[in-house]
């Protein structure tokens, strides 16, 4: 009886000892996150510990934040990259209040220097990867510096086709697309090019010559759009006049006129041709009475001016009268 009694009082001493290493143990994990977290600026759960393996930031990193309109699988830590090369992690990733544009916020390593346009891409490190967030200078011409508290806005953000999305438009194409309406239209282009190949090659030369005035009038027509933009400004200038003439027209009074026109048939673009012989000859004048066709101009030149008046031929001398015999 003693001899039980001397273990079941070792057993009861032991317990609080087995009993302080979990304690132990939880304390010691939250103190190392709380480290981990404090070295990032504040604790954001298991995003706020840095992956191992990734990016050496170095002594003084700048933040940069990029605005996406979609940031697909993107998460904390993810790696920010320059030419494939990580140079940086990301920090957050929140969506402003009243807002529907995702901010994503980065460490960029010091070192690393990048023009002030620059663009980001959400990529993806290879068919099953992780997604990243890659950095590069713009094609057009670099300006500037990328510094701290920089904003990528954006129009100068995208994100690639996700291998999810592909094969999502694969399969919605080959369920439920258009494949057989594209059977439908080649068969129909088939039968409609078969035996006509000679005019096919014609009409495409056309349509190459046609391109050609086109372009060779390019200069012509910009002239006409420019003038049909500053009638039309006219037009919006007077829009009030215009309606008003509109509104308070009488169509009886037009019905004269259009009667006239009507009557004038097939004589009428002939009598349009007319326009192109100006000054018109003497026919055309005994023709079309009660208007101005031929001008005659009485010019009165400055003192001073020379006139030189045109050469016409002297009269011959009348013969002299021979007198009578002696």
């Amino acid at each position: 009886m003693n001899f039980f009694a001397e273990i079941r009082s070792m057993r009861d001493t032991r317990r609080p000892l087995r009993a302080r290493i979990p304690v132990l143990a939880a304390g010691m994990t939250a103190v190392a996150v709380c480290a981990a977290g404090c070295g990032s600026g504040g604790f954001n759960g298991i995003y706020s510990i840095p992956l191992p393996g990734g990016a050496n930031l170095g002594p003084h990193p700048y933040q940069v934040t990029a605005q996406f309109s979609n940031v697909v699988d993107l998460v904390p830590q993810s790696a920010v990259k320059v030419n494939y090369v990580a140079v940086g992690r990301v920090t957050r990733i929140y969506l402003p209040p009243h807002s529907w544009t995702a901010r994503v916020t980065m460490l960029i390593n010091g070192s690393v220097h990048l023009p002030a346009n620059a663009i980001a891409q959400v990529q993806q490190s290879s068919l099953l990867g992780e997604q990243y967030v890659a950095l590069s200078a713009p094609p057009w011409p670099p300006r500037g510096r990328l510094t701290n508290g920089a904003v990528i806005p954006l129009y100068r953000t995208t994100t690639n086709a996700t291998v999810e999305e592909v094969l999502g438009a694969l399969s919605l194409l080959l369920n439920a697309g258009g494949l057989s309406q594209l059977h439908v239209i080649t068969t129909e282009l088939n039968a409609a090019l078969a035996g006509n190949e000679p005019q096919v090659r014609d009409f495409i030369g056309r349509i190459a010559v046609l391109t050609g005035n086109l372009n060779a009038h390019r200069n012509d027509i910009i002239r006409a759009l420019d003038g049909l933009n500053s009638l039309s400004a006219t037009l919006a200038v007077r829009n009030r006049q215009i309606g008003h003439v509109l509104d308070h027209i009488n169509p009886r009074e037009l019905a004269p006129t259009l009667r006239e026109l009507a009557n004038a048939g097939q004589n009428l673009p002939l009598a349009l041709q007319v326009l192109l012989t100006y000054p018109f000859t003497d026919q055309v004048l005994k023709d079309i009475k009660g208007d101005y066709l031929n001008a005659y101009l009485s010019i009165k030149a400055a003192p001073g001016t020379t006139v030189i008046a045109p050469v016409t031929p002297s009269a011959a001398p009348a013969p002299a009268a021979r007198g009578g015999g002696r």
